[in-house]
């Protein structure tokens, strides 16, 4: 390829394409060689099984980190934690450190559910006191209880408020919204990293599990911050 000659691209678009053809080699989307009578190598490439499966997803991919984080930025208020996790769980997935790529969700995991607590005990302080004093023994026991724990308590305490609460309609309608799907996926989240991965053992992050993490995690975070953001929005 010649600048303005063979292709209407200018030098420094032709390096950046040389560049991230290279970085698809590298993640396992493109392989050298193609089948039939073209050749085992390059010019001629094709796209894995793998890269099949990335080509089916609708969703902004982590091989676009500035799409996907652009996508996460603009999510209100997000914690600028998160950003900072799944920024380095970006790196690293597309360098190869699967392992290094979970670890990070499961920060930001972890983070969005200490602001989801922290946030709902606030608001339970002004709109129902009395729940307010037990969860905050509940999740202030000396007893030092993990995250996916309070987590779960949490859930509980807010289905307590709503059947106390019915008046409450704004949370109300929130609440189908996430529900079940919302406890299986965090769950997941803190089991597959917290819990495995970030400990010594012999757990090995498959690449397309990891990926579709990634895929389902910004839709997570858009829900969850419904939630964060209606109860500061009524504290």
């Amino acid at each position: 390829m010649q600048e303005y000659r063979n292709i209407n691209l200018s030098r420094s678009e032709i390096l950046k394409l040389y560049q991230e053809f290279n970085n698809l080699i590298l993640q396992g989307v493109i392989a050298p060689g193609a089948y039939g009578s073209y050749g085992l190598d390059f010019p001629y490439f094709h796209v894995t099984e793998y890269g099949m499966q990335c080509i089916k997803q609708v969703h902004i991919l982590p091989y676009d980190p500035d799409g996907y984080l652009k996508k996460l930025k603009k999510i209100d208020d997000i914690n600028d934690w998160v950003v900072f996790y799944v920024t380095e769980g970006l790196r690293c997935f597309n360098t190869n450190c699967i392992n290094s790529s979970m670890i990070n969700i499961g920060l930001a995991g972890e983070t969005i559910a200490e602001e989801l607590i922290s946030s709902f005990l606030v608001y339970l302080k002004k709109n129902d006191p009395a729940l307010y004093v037990s969860f905050k023994e509940e999740i202030e026991s000396p007893r030092i209880l993990p995250i996916s724990q309070k987590y779960k308590k949490y859930l509980g305490n807010q289905q307590k408020y709503l059947r106390k609460n019915t008046q409450d309609k704004g949370l109300s309608t929130l609440k189908p919204k996430l529900d079940n799907s919302s406890s299986e996926i965090y769950a997941t989240f803190t089991r597959l990293t917290r819990n495995s991965v970030s400990h010594p053992n012999e757990t090995i992050m498959d690449r397309v599990k990891v990926l579709m993490f990634f895929l389902s995690f910004v839709d997570y975070c858009e829900l969850q911050y419904l939630f964060i953001n209606y109860y500061k929005l009524n504290s």
